[in-house]
């Protein structure tokens, strides 16, 4: 299956789970990150720190445009350290993090946070923004998991997330953002 046919996918899937999906091309890619926070008047972001992010700019563009952005700690922090950084991402409303990868058929992006701690930046805040190459898309969860062993990675702070947090344990009504974020934000970086 072509990228573009994985994306149109993923974005169905991504849409049922009530997520919001974007397509970007990499020169614009901050920029449109930076107005959907403007647009939904965001003061305070916590951002993991990783290559993706790197490469396109994100972090500069936020210190810059005034936003408080909280980042990880530089190591395995102690534990008064991290009590203090955990709290600062939890007051945050919007946490950013990269993908490994998505699958298509499920919407479910895989994230690897190094030290349990920040698994915290895509639980904690009321968004969760994820900002994947359109390349990572894959077809299945089967593939996720492949990709996952091939690759080699041991890292034990997985998480799996398919959509906002949602839970009908009440009454059997559906409600959103009990145990994590109640909106999810997926941009997907066009590669030509």
């Amino acid at each position: 299956m072509s990228e573009n046919n994985l994306y149109n996918q993923l974005a169905i899937e991504l849409v049922e789970l009530q997520a919001e999906v974007f397509k970007v091309e990499e020169s614009h890619v901050s920029d449109r990150i930076l107005k959907h926070l403007t647009d939904s008047e965001t003061e305070h972001v916590a951002v993991n720190s990783d290559s993706l992010l790197d490469e396109i700019g994100l972090v500069d563009l936020l210190k810059k445009s005034g936003l408080k952005v909280t980042m990880p700690l530089s190591s395995t922090p102690d534990p008064v350290s991290a009590k203090a950084w955990q709290s600062d991402v939890a007051d945050a409303s919007v946490g950013i993090t990269s993908a490994f990868a998505i699958s298509a058929e499920t919407g479910s992006a895989l994230l690897f946070s190094g030290y349990p701690d920040l698994r915290s930046v895509s639980l904690l805040p009321e968004e969760h923004i994820i900002i994947i190459r359109e390349s990572q898309i894959v077809a299945d969860v089967e593939s996720l998991f492949k990709l996952w062993i091939q690759n080699g990675i041991t890292d034990e702070n997985a998480v799996i997330i398919s959509g906002p947090s949602r839970t009908a344990d009440i009454e059997k009504e559906l409600v959103l953002g009990v145990h994590g974020p109640c909106k999810l934000t997926v941009f997907v970086i066009r590669e030509s």
